[in-house]
């Protein structure tokens, strides 16, 4: 996880009444915020967490073949 996102509570979340599936990028989405740069104080979409998840995957696996 990035130092660039701090996970937050469902009880703080302004997300919260969000039907998402537990485990899903929405649910993992209103549970970060965004702590530097333009968007600070907000949360990621889920795009941008499925991009951060992916991400992480390619990395592992680099890691694993090596």
């Amino acid at each position: 996880m990035s130092d660039d996102f701090k996970r937050v509570e469902a009880h703080d979340c302004p997300m919260s009444t969000c039907a998402a599936p537990a485990g899903s990028p929405c649910d993992i989405a209103k549970r970060l915020v965004i702590t530097t740069g333009a968007k600070k104080d907000q949360h990621p979409s889920p795009a941008t967490v499925m991009r951060m998840l992916r991400e992480h995957d390619e990395q592992a696996a680099t890691v694993a073949s090596a």
